[in-house]
This record gives structure tokens, sequence and C-alpha cells, in this order.
């Protein structure tokens, strides 16, 4: 889900919304605790020309690098996350 006007609908409001997909996949598509922490602002860097900030891999290389692979295989947060591989 895409959330374009923060405050239009709360976070609490959007993860809801998105529990019938986390019913059919069986896993949990956002995370209330991780939408709260984009929305909040302290995922947002401050100052830019941070040297610890500029030696980071920027987010748009990382897609173009990833882009061919990137929806080729289903990952599930709740099998990764919480049940012990065997």
């Amino acid at each position: 889900a895409i959330v374009s006007a923060p405050g239009f609908l709360s976070t609490r409001h959007v993860t809801t919304l998105s529990k019938p997909i986390d019913w059919l996949t069986g896993d949990v598509l956002l995370d209330s605790d991780d939408l709260d922490l984009l929305c909040s602002g302290l995922t947002v860097a401050e100052v830019s020309d941070d040297p610890l900030i500029q030696t980071r891999r920027s987010l748009m290389s990382w897609l173009e690098e990833q882009g061919p692979s990137l929806g080729k295989e289903y990952i599930s947060s709740v099998g990764r996350y919480y049940y012990s591989r065997s």
C-alpha cells in the first residue's frame, strides 16, 4: 500500500486494511511497527553530506543492481523470522 498523504490514513488503518492480504498469504505484508518507524521521520537523513551517509549505497543504485531479480521469488517474513529451519 502506498500512503501518499501522511495523516490521510493512520498507520493502524493501513495495516488493518492490509489484513486480508495477510490472511491470504499467511504472511505479514505490512508490520505496524515498521510502518510507524517509516512514517516517524526517524529513517530520514537530516544531514545528507554526513560522511557516514555518503559511504552507504544509495537505494537507487541497489535497485538498479537488484531490479531484474526483484519479485522473482517470494520469501515469507513469517517463515523467515518465526519458524525454525529444518
